[in-house]
């Protein structure tokens, strides 16, 4: 007894086969479609974060000339103030972050040590991103 192979069964694993390929193509062009629009929106460019990176040496700065000139948190404060505007602001908004820092916690004198230890947050941002960068900024310097 010999089996003969119907051709209507090679026809509906034919259909079957056409069907689950779309099926299988629509979702990988839907998948790919929302991954884009999700990695799009996460990529940032080297110049935003160029940006922050300048205002962080900016901040640095001010932060070492400011050290410099320091023997106590009192004249920390002091010539830390003078980094004011006309119009009472601070030149740079981090510094009001590190202006609450200011105190015997952060700004220690021992044995004509200086030392000093603030966190320091930058941040840099417009209407498609946001960027910041937290570090410590420690000083120590012996005073005279």
């Amino acid at each position: 007894m010999i089996l003969k192979n119907k051709k209507s069964s090679m026809h509906i694993s034919i259909v079957l086969f056409v069907i689950f390929t779309l099926v299988l193509a629509m979702t990988s062009i839907v998948a790919f479609n929302i991954k884009k629009n999700t990695v799009d929106s996460k990529i940032n460019s080297g110049v935003e974060i160029q940006k922050v990176y300048s205002r962080a040496e900016i901040v640095e700065f001010y932060l070492r000339e400011v050290s410099s000139k320091a023997d106590s948190a009192e004249s920390f404060r002091a010539t830390f103030d003078k980094l004011k505007n006309s119009d009472g602001n601070y030149i740079m908004p981090e510094f009001l972050e590190i202006e609450k820092m200011i105190d015997s916690k952060h700004i220690v004198v021992e044995d004509k040590h200086l030392k000093i230890a603030l966190d320091v947050n930058v941040s840099v941002s417009s209407d498609l991103y946001r960027e910041n960068y937290l570090y410590q900024f420690r000083y120590e310097g012996i005073l005279s």
